[in-house]
């Protein structure tokens, strides 16, 4: 097992030490917020796995008492004084460190300072003093990422020396520290950067970001620009997209989320991706865009030259309920760059069109988010004809929340003018939808490519569960399959259980939180090996029947 997940689980040192000490090779550990955990025990366990290359502790407690100490008695009082310094100064293999909000020991700055396998530092919302933490990180050979959110950053300088003198780093986040303001001199360390041919993803907060691009001279400095919920009106949004700042050569990532963009705003934003040949990713997430706004922004998208290089798109949360599948369709048959497509909760009732275009253009899209939409039983088809395409690139396709129900809702239970009877009617499934959700389950059976299938909460009746269960015996593809919240059955789970005996390729099946009474699973995963290995794929084990499951499996 070389990946274990217990991220806000109920766990105790003690109970933690139990498990790491029946493991071998873990190379990731993520404990973030685990309950009745404390923080010391973390050096313990640095030391106890040598391979350990990425630890997560952020939100444990502080205090309490370490997991292991050296016997010798000296060298115990040693580390129990100094346990990161002692411990990072020796350690080769930890390449991910992340833990906040605290406050910082000095031993474990100097343990960061000491160390030099650290590619990827996370020290939000730590408090920290400007000068040991400049000790710490400034000349780093091989530091790549620095996460400084929410640290009480005031000294634009410290910046400044991290980017001039930490040739490697290629992301800088300083967002949330409202006191750190713009100079010239951090224009000019993100100009060298960039002529030394080694950019800086700089994450700052909105005003920071905005006074940045209103000084800088040239555009090129920036690769990543954030302008999300930003307290400005529409117009200075629309002046911003419109400066001739927003033409950057290099600008990979660009977001503006929750700002409200009408047409004009999207026409102007349209000519500004024209000169972005760089970006790959653009995040307009709750900008209350409507399909008359994407028809003046996505033909920019799908035929300019210039911005054939989008990969993601992030259109979550708008309001596209009339008309977006029409232009979506349209955009996804010209587009030939596009990897992810994010289209949760925006009203979507229909995907025809998107469909027929992935079946006439199916080699490009991998990802296509669909959660909380308006799709009905009339999508199964649509859905199925996505997943059947023979040269469909598709590897995730995510449909919770929707109403993809198999059957109508069940009719409220009526009581007799008796007091002895009680009867409950429930609408048998309606044969046309259960026809074509059957046709969807029968095609996700011979898929070669869906590696992630999220269904949860959406209804399924009986006939149709037991379909999919079919699928995974003959599927060998998918890591992943989320059934929560559909209402399976408790006669339905042996379906379940048989086709984990032949599908050995699925990583993580969800189907806590139905209607059945829950069953012993651990069998199923001592006899199903992709399962029982799980926390190798970094399954996360937030659901405590699950964690009962995993204790029981590592006990055997």
């Amino acid at each position: 097992m070389h990946s274990l997940n217990l991220s806000s689980c109920p766990i105790s040192n003690e109970f933690l030490s139990r498990i790491l000490s029946r493991l071998r090779g873990l190379r990731y550990l993520n404990l973030a917020h685990a309950l009745h955990l404390d923080v010391t025990f973390a050096p313990a366990v640095i030391q106890a796995f040598g391979t350990l290359t990425e630890l997560h502790i952020e939100g444990i407690k502080l205090e309490g008492a370490a997991l292991a100490c050296p016997t010798d008695v000296e060298a115990a009082e040693r580390w129990t004084a100094k346990p990161w310094l002692l411990t990072l100064q020796h350690t080769r293999s930890l390449r991910t460190l992340s833990l906040g909000p605290y406050e910082l020991p000095a031993d474990l700055l100097a343990g960061i300072e000491a160390n030099d396998s650290l590619t990827h530092l996370d020290l939000s919302f730590c408090t920290v003093s400007a000068e040991p933490l400049q000790r710490a990180v400034e000349a780093k050979s091989n530091l790549r990422s620095l996460v400084l959110r929410g640290v009480g950053l005031r000294d634009s300088e410290l910046v400044c020396d991290l980017l001039f003198h930490n040739p490697t780093l290629r992301t800088l986040d300083v967002s949330q520290n409202p006191e750190l303001r713009y100079t010239p001199r951090l224009g000019e360390a993100l100009a060298q950067r960039c002529r030394d041919r080694a950019p800086i993803s700089l994450l700052a907060s909105h005003t920071q970001l905005l006074h940045l691009l209103q000084h800088l001279e040239h555009p090129s400095e920036i690769d990543v620009l954030d302008l999300a919920a930003t307290d400005r009106t529409r117009h200075d949004i629309r002046t911003i997209i419109g400066s001739s700042n927003m033409s950057s050569t290099t600008l990979r990532a660009l977001t503006l989320s929750q700002n409200q963009l009408d047409k004009a705003t999207c026409i102007l934003l349209a000519r500004a991706l024209a000169h972005m040949p760089a970006l790959c990713e653009l995040h307009l997430q709750a900008c209350f865009l409507t399909p008359t706004c994407l028809e003046a922004l996505l033909p920019a998208l799908s035929s300019s030259d210039a911005s054939s290089s989008i990969d993601v798109l992030d259109l979550s949360r708008n309001e596209l309920a009339d008309g977006g599948d029409r232009v979506l369709g349209a955009f996804l048959e010209t587009n030939r760059s596009l990897r992810a497509l994010h289209l949760a909760n925006s009203q979507l009732g229909s995907i025809d069109a998107i469909a027929r275009a992935l079946e006439h253009n199916p080699t490009t899209l991998h990802r296509l988010y669909l959660d909380f939409n308006q799709l009905t039983h009339v999508a199964w088809k649509p859905l199925t004809a996505i997943i059947r395409t023979r040269d469909s690139a598709l590897v995730q396709l995510a449909l919770a929340g929707n109403q993809l129900a198999t059957s109508t809702s069940p009719a409220s239970s009526s009581a007799t003018t008796t007091t002895t009877t009680t009867t409950t009617t429930t609408t048998p499934p309606n044969k046309a939808v259960q026809h074509e959700a059957l046709a969807f389950a029968a095609a996700l059976a011979a898929n070669c490519s869906l590696t992630l299938l999220d269904l949860s909460f959406n209804p399924i009746d009986s006939s149709t569960a037991r379909a999919f269960a079919d699928a995974l015996t003959t599927n060998s593809s998918l890591r992943s399959l989320n059934l929560l919240s559909t209402q399976i059955e408790s006669e339905d789970i042996a379906y379940f259980e048989h086709a984990l005996e032949h599908n050995q390729t699925l990583a993580s099946l969800m189907i806590v939180s139905n209607t059945y009474d829950y069953p012993d699973l651990g069998s199923i995963l001592l006899r199903n090996k992709a399962l029982l290995d799980m926390a190798t794929h970094g399954m996360a084990l937030h659901n405590l029947h699950m964690v009962t499951i995993h204790k029981r499996v590592l006990s055997q």
